[in-house]
């Protein structure tokens, strides 16, 4: 669609539907990619993507129907200035054609300049409905847009926590996130290059750890006479130690409270009981502690990212 001198709104909507075409062709392939990781259980809901490629069909449909508009529009108002042009190039009438024959002249320029008027102020009409429609079409685009995104965020989110749980590669959700434009917390940054221990492996590896740890701490005074520094000896060798939660300061009753948590999936409370422990015990325990740690951190930047992310 051509500019028509005189109609500068009809010019402007010319690069403004070129560029919600371009827009919508972008739309159409973010929401194809949906579509293909739709079926996997990655999170994204097949409907949500079928209601948006169904709402960007519409947005293509009102696209043309305001192109068709413009062009009709502008289209009329060249017709117009041709003709006026055309006529006003024709030599006006002579001395001896007669009145008749001047006045019919004057008559069809006049009747032509007014034509003009009227569809020029016809076509800024429209040019100004038009750009109505098109500001509501970008809005849509837009909205459509971010909702793609979000699908591709909340997708990618739930990848995360999946390997999270697994204990598998989180970086090809992390480049996903990041690529959609999410701003990726350190602490998920670094559990991505050396990876975060699963809850269930920190369930299975505490066992070992709090055996260790109360073996490096039974000891008893010479207050505790020979038998209590017999069943210190025989609990260090067996590694017998509390199994349910019990009261008390002590290393194996601080154990049992914090594995109590650690089975409930409460890694921030079972750390919170491991930094009661003796300077001895907090060292056997301190590899296990710190990829507890690890993982607590990665947990709650995966948190934040989502709230970011979702407001």
């Amino acid at each position: 669609m051509g500019p028509v001198s005189g109609l500068p709104a009809l010019d402007r909507l010319t690069s403004d539907l070129a560029s919600q075409k371009a827009d919508i062709g972008q739309l159409r392939a973010n929401l194809a990619n949906l579509a293909s990781e739709a079926p996997d259980g990655s999170g994204i809901d097949p409907a949500a993507v079928a209601a948006l490629q169904d709402s960007t069909a519409r947005i293509e449909e009102d696209l043309q129907r305001l192109t068709a508009l413009a062009t009709a529009a502008d289209t009329r108002a060249g017709e117009l200035e041709q003709r006026l042009a055309a006529v006003e190039k024709r030599p006006a009438a002579g001395d001896g054609a007669g009145d008749g024959a001047s006045a019919a002249y004057e008559g069809e320029v006049q009747a032509l300049r007014d034509d003009l008027a009227a569809q020029r102020a016809a076509s800024e009409t429209v040019a100004a409905q038009v750009q109505t429609l098109a500001s509501d079409i970008q809005a849509r685009i837009d909205a459509s847009e971010a909702a793609a995104k979000a699908g591709v965020q909340r997708a990618a989110l739930n990848r995360l926590r999946a390997a999270m749980d697994s204990g598998g590669d989180l970086m090809p959700a992390l480049v996903e996130l990041r690529d959609s434009g999410a701003e990726i917390p350190a602490a998920l940054d670094a559990a991505a290059q050396s990876g975060v221990a699963s809850l269930p492996d920190l369930q299975r590896r505490f066992p070992q750890a709090a055996r260790a740890a109360l073996s490096a701490t039974v000891k008893v005074s010479q207050d505790d006479g020979v038998w209590g520094r017999m069943g210190a000896f025989l609990r260090s060798q067996t590694g017998a130690r509390s199994l349910t939660p019990r009261e008390g300061d002590d290393p194996d009753a601080i154990l049992s409270r914090a594995e109590a948590a650690l089975a409930g999936g409460d890694l921030d409370k079972a750390l919170g009981e491991l930094s009661a422990l003796p300077e001895d015990a907090a060292a056997a325990m301190a590899e296990w502690s710190g990829a507890a740690s690890f993982r607590l951190d990665a947990t709650r930047a995966a948190d934040e990212l989502n709230m970011a992310l979702n407001g």
